[in-house]
């Protein structure tokens, strides 16, 4: 597969200028370089060249591999021959990626879906949930279910409520966030608030908050956009973001149990509830609660587990 570039501006580096151009990380345009992947004006050239108004770049992507099925547990909570909902894991990637082609939930799934069910590199993903967070995510088996469920992702009618931990208690404690989400500027592997990015919308409750200082809310959200990690970015541009969250949350060093939390890897951000309409059989509505591992930190925050019904 080959993708053309023309640019428009001088003096930037070839891979910071690829990388904020395709959206890939800077060290995979660096491997392509290596591998004499991407052109120049027809030749081979360095990451470190400097670009030029009118040069032509040109990458070469390596073919993609061929999806394979893989004997890999997976929670489902319901199937039947349209659709499979799966309670995902918080360790597991939804679909292959650079850096992830095996392993993955497709993987785990795909002797289940028909032919021409989505996209090639991801069959029967209608919806994603990042790697780190848990929960409910539904798959279509059928061309129609794909169909069906796109176009009510589409039209904002899917219901999708989460459960997260956050640093603080935001203000106020029933409200919304409403604010444009697109790739960071100085990071393009990082999603962020930016004045020309999509329209996004995160509705919240705070569910309850301790006392430890700071303090740490329980937040239940529901979203009426979809954008690449949309809670997380939301509210960090709050200033309450999510505990654990490498890329999103603040320095384990300046707040309360640096050390039990760095045993975490992964936003505490779990899809709670998911409900669509079912190209067959009407509204469907599924809940699971928060893995162990979620809820023994509650335990250890002192939140009262008895109050609440998840």
């Amino acid at each position: 597969m080959k993708q053309d570039f023309f640019v428009f501006e001088s003096g930037k580096r070839l891979d910071r200028w690829l990388s904020r151009a395709t959206g890939l990380p800077r060290n995979q345009i660096q491997i392509y370089i290596k591998e004499e992947r991407i052109l120049v004006n027809n030749m081979h050239t360095k990451a470190s060249y400097k670009i030029n108004i009118g040069d032509h770049i040109e990458i070469r992507l390596p073919p993609p591999k061929t999806l394979t099925f893989e004997e890999l547990d997976v929670d489902i909570l319901f199937e039947d021959e349209h659709v499979i909902v799966v309670n995902k894991s918080p360790d597991m990637v939804v679909h292959p990626a650079p850096g992830h082609y095996e392993g993955t939930l497709v993987n785990a799934v795909l002797n289940r879906i028909e032919p021409n069910t989505g996209e090639t590199s991801r069959p029967g993903i209608v919806h994603r949930l990042d790697k780190g967070t848990s929960g409910i995510i539904v798959i279509a088996k059928t061309p129609l279910a794909y169909d069906h469920l796109v176009e009510q992702f589409s039209s904002r009618t899917i219901k999708r409520e989460y459960i997260a931990l956050v640093w603080g208690v935001p203000n106020p404690k029933i409200g919304a966030i409403e604010a444009p989400i697109g790739r960071a500027k100085k990071n393009r592997k990082r999603m962020a608030v930016v004045e020309e990015g999509k329209y996004a919308k995160t509705h919240y409750q705070v569910i309850a908050h301790n006392h430890t200082q700071p303090p740490i809310s329980l937040v239940r959200c529901r979203l009426e956009t979809g954008r690449t990690h949309q809670i997380r970015v939301h509210f960090l541009h709050k200033n309450t973001p999510l505990l654990c969250d490498p890329t999103y949350g603040f320095s384990k060093k300046k707040k309360v149990g640096s050390k039990k939390l760095s045993e975490i890897h992964h936003p505490l951000l779990h899809a709670h509830t998911l409900g669509f309409v079912h190209p067959t059989k009407g509204e469907m509505n599924f809940s699971i609660p928060p893995p162990q591992e979620f809820m023994n930190i509650l335990s250890w925050l002192s939140f009262p587990l008895d109050n609440f019904s998840f």
